[in-house]
């Protein structure tokens, strides 16, 4: 009889731990780095254009929970470098006009007013030619992620949902001419001006990225509920990158027939594909 309870207990405490194993399966939690190429899509086509992808970086935590016996509600948080490229000296394009700003001590000096004749005192004139991007972002994910049951030690899954991003610095890597201004007509001073790199351009870019994730990739088990995981997915945003032409403080094109500035506005909308390879537990 004294066996029998001792086997009735060990059987009850096996039955516990399973049962406390498979509830704390309920909610998972992990690590992740991420390796995105990024672009920027200009939305007036016939006067920017893309000058090329750029490589991004990314680390976070991911948390899951289970819905269901096949899908999960994944979040968590993320730190996101993007980088992309525009071009604004692309003459083939309809409608080029050459873009210009002004600097003062390597810092971009607002421009008070549209029509505001060129005051050398204020700083030096540069035409813009072509622009590296690089915007840090905290990212918060909301995706609905379904699997597949377990295929030998792998699991598969793909996954659909949406991502919001809170913009925490946004430097730039600038390839400008510097102008002389002192002739009636713009000439180069000095072509691709030297140390226009790692400019401050918080003020020129959009607080907010809002965007759609859609991918999938694998899990492989390594023992209990710790998992690899690795996926890949296109990420789709739906939000411009940059300040509006109405908001636009730096940039200026220049009509040399009434000598008069007006706002650019370079509308583009950014995406990315990404690499996430990270630990489940």
């Amino acid at each position: 009889m004294k066996k029998i309870a001792i086997a009735f207990l060990f059987l009850f405490g096996l039955s516990q731990f399973t049962a406390q194993e498979e509830e704390s399966k309920k909610f998972r939690f992990g690590l992740k780095g991420d390796a995105a190429v990024g672009w920027l899509a200009p939305d007036d086509e016939r006067r920017f254009s893309s000058a090329g992808v750029g490589l991004g970086l990314g680390w976070g935590l991911q948390m899951e929970f289970r819905l269901g016996k096949t899908t999960s509600f994944a979040t968590g948080l993320n730190l996101e470098s993007f980088s992309a490229k525009l071009n604004y000296a692309d003459d083939a394009l309809a409608a080029y006009k050459p873009t210009y700003y002004m600097l003062n001590d390597f810092q971009y000096v607002q421009w008070d007013e549209l029509n505001t004749p060129i005051d050398s005192t204020q700083g030096d004139l540069y035409q813009l030619k072509q622009r590296k991007y690089t915007i840090n972002y905290v990212n918060l994910p909301f995706i609905l992620k379904m699997k597949t049951k377990e295929i030998g030690y792998f699991t598969y899954f793909g996954e659909f949902g949406g991502v919001i991003g809170f913009k925490t610095k946004a430097r730039v890597d600038d390839v400008s001419d510097r102008i002389d201004t002192t002739a009636n007509a713009f000439t180069v001073d000095v072509a691709n001006f030297p140390g226009l790199d790692d400019l401050d351009l918080a003020k020129g870019t959009q607080p907010i990225r809002v965007g759609i994730r859609v991918g999938g990739g694998a899990e492989y088990n390594i023992s209990g509920s710790t998992s690899l995981f690795f996926s890949l997915h296109y990420n789709y945003f739906i939000t411009n990158a940059l300040t509006r032409s109405q908001s636009e403080d730096f940039l200026r094109s220049y009509d040399p027939t009434t000598g008069e500035f007006s706002a650019v506005g370079a509308k583009a909308i950014p995406g990315s594909v990404a690499l996430t390879v990270g630990v489940l537990f």
